[in-house]
């Protein structure tokens, strides 16, 4: 029972976290630009879903953090942008291979989770 009610606090703490990135991020700028927001997250590592013991469905960055490797939750927004090679655009993730390697900029949210602002695809993303 104890461990429901953590994961319970721990799913809301995430949900509160993606309202507040959603709500205060920049909206997009008018004139076609990319939307510029300070990132407090920065790593290389590898987009995964499904992992046991995760929730089903969630997109996750395994990367390493002072010598440790680290799971994190990574959540996309609006203003979220996925690169590869000389172009950008929205991040579409229905359209993710997990296993493919990825730099990702964005934001901690707390309780581990990350808000993407970009994300930049070493390999092909999705073939």
């Amino acid at each position: 029972m104890r461990t429901y009610i953590m994961a319970g606090g721990v799913a809301a703490a995430v949900i509160l976290a993606v309202v507040a990135f959603i709500m205060f991020a920049p909206q997009k700028s008018t004139d076609a630009k990319e939307a510029k927001v300070r990132a407090t997250f920065s790593a290389d590592g590898v987009i995964t879903k499904d992992k046991p013991d995760l929730r089903k469905g969630g997109w996750y960055f395994d990367y390493e953090k002072d010598g440790q490797m680290v799971t994190a939750p990574i959540l996309f927004s609006e203003i979220s942008v996925c690169a590869w090679l000389d172009s950008s655009g929205k991040c579409k993730p229905s359209t993710f291979i997990k296993g493919r390697k990825a730099h990702i900029e964005g934001m901690d949210l707390g309780e581990g989770a990350i808000g993407v602002v970009r994300l930049t695809w070493s390999e092909a993303p999705n073939r």
